[in-house]
């Protein structure tokens, strides 16, 4: 991939992996901010391979 694409790609990673752990701090959106962390470090490895 072109290195922009990479960089945004981690850029949108950090980001999302970043609010989903900001979200388990609360019970009632915990779910919602493990599932958008998964999602930011599933983006992150498919970036990465």
């Amino acid at each position: 991939m072109e290195l922009s694409i990479l960089t945004v790609i981690y850029i949108i990673a950090s980001l999302t992996f970043i609010i989903g752990l900001k979200m388990l701090s609360n019970p009632a959106s915990a779910r919602k901010g493990n599932l958008i962390a998964a999602g930011g470090m599933t983006l992150a490895i498919v970036g990465t391979i």
